[in-house]
């Protein structure tokens, strides 16, 4: 999982580097600024200084690059042992030139490793996008566009989906900057862990703007059952002039998934950020799904033992989540296994606490595939009906309506109601 952060890590702490050099030069020439270099530094070391003013930028750069490596280590840490942030940010905070000795001294091993995940990670995605015969997301798309359409009136909503990340990802940077800052300029240490708490709430409210800014393009998929709609606003999303980097790759699959396009979100999974536990169960879940409508057994089988080995990160929500993931990929198995009974129990009971179109429809459809195939009729044909009002642009719907044609033109449910 670390590879899909080494490029963001990467980045992160070259920009440090390179906001702590631009800050500590603008700020060189100040009298209070060298006044300070002269009293906690050695004469000699001071005049060395003042006399070279890029020593001063390079110093600066690399304290506020060694200052985020410690927060990036201690995300790190946080991935095994919860709330470890937070005690690294509070010895930043009581002993900021401990915490930036150690983040200076091991930032070069940080920034080989991170250079290395990152180039690794590109070479395994390249080498998946060669076994699937495809060279990435703009022949993806092309693939996609040669049967279908892309629908202009969900182009306004990809816009404004665009600019609230964009002053997200903004807000971001200059949180950072803001930290750094109360760290680095500010005496009162009270003032400065109340500004660094202070940034961290925000960030976590900024969290939330940027997971809400995909809830109206997933809505179309989930309310509205409209997988072409919800794909053509993706799709404008990630076209950057000429070309394009799929956003959200688990709602693009989702979405080819109920067009029937299993291959082509396989090709879109082979780039998905798997880089948190929540990530990697959305994964298996979603590549579940994709060797089921492929026939693929064994497949589903690996997903299914491998969401098995994962371990949550939210507590009793997340292990409810795991739970229920769980049951749906061993469902999928049952099916394979015609073991028919116990997958119609599982798609009414979950009928019933389903509250969006979306999974209203799955277990719809299925549920009535089953009594097709078990020959009642009645039943089927009473399923077929709710998935036509329910699915809307769903492929579902255009199977059911070949099988309410089958029912009908073969007189099949006259012949279930007389035995």
């Amino acid at each position: 999982m670390w590879k899909y952060k080494c490029k963001s890590q990467f980045f992160s702490l070259i920009g440090a580097f390179v906001v702590g050099f631009l800050m500590t030069m603008f700020f060189s020439s100040n009298e209070v600024f060298q006044e300070v270099i002269r009293e906690t530094m050695p004469a000699e070391i001071a005049s060395a200084f003042q006399s070279n003013p890029w020593l001063i930028g390079v110093s600066g750069g690399l304290g506020f690059a060694g200052l985020l490596n410690v927060f990036l280590i201690g995300n790190l840490i946080s991935a095994s042992f919860p709330g470890a942030m937070y005690l690294l940010l509070l010895a930043a905070i009581m002993l900021p030139e401990y915490a930036i000795s150690i983040g200076m001294l091991s930032l070069p091993i940080m920034l080989v490793v991170t250079l290395y995940g990152w180039i690794s990670l590109v070479m395994q995605t390249k080498r998946g996008y060669a076994r699937a015969n495809i060279t990435g997301d703009d022949e993806i798309i092309r693939i996609y566009l040669l049967h279908h359409q892309l629908d202009p009136k969900f182009e306004p909503m990809a816009e404004e989906t665009k600019k609230t990340l964009f002053k997200v990802n903004l807000a971001y940077t200059l949180g950072l900057v803001a930290v750094f800052c109360a760290m680095f300029f500010l005496e009162n240490l009270f003032i400065s862990m109340v500004l660094v708490l202070i940034c961290i709430l925000a960030f976590q409210y900024l969290a939330r703007i940027r997971a809400g800014c995909y809830s109206a393009i997933s809505s179309i998929l989930i309310n509205d059952c409209n997988p072409e709609g919800c794909l053509s606003a993706l799709i404008y999303l990630s076209k950057t002039r000429n070309h394009y980097k799929i956003k959200n790759r688990a709602l693009f699959a989702q979405c080819l998934i109920y067009l029937n396009e299993p291959g082509l979100a396989q090709d879109v999974l082979i780039a998905f950020p798997r880089s948190t536990t929540n990530n990697l169960m959305a994964y298996y879940s979603l590549m579940g799904y994709i060797y089921y409508l492929l026939k693929d057994e064994n497949g589903l089988v690996r997903c299914k033992d491998e969401l098995a080995n994962l371990k949550p990160q939210m507590g009793a929500m997340g292990m409810m989540v795991k739970s229920e993931e769980m049951a749906s990929l061993e469902n999928k198995i049952n099916l394979m296994h015609s073991d028919f009974n116990t997958c119609k129990k599982y798609y009414l009971n979950l009928l019933k606490r389903s509250v969006t179109n979306l999974q209203k429809s799955d277990c719809e459809y299925y549920i009535a595939l089953i009594s097709f195939v078990q020959q009642d009729y009645v039943i089927a044909k009473m399923y077929f009906e709710k998935v036509l009002q329910t699915g809307n642009k769903l492929y579902f719907v255009r199977n059911a309506k070949n099988y309410l044609n089958k029912i009908e033109e073969s007189h099949l449910l006259e012949q279930d109601e007389f035995s």
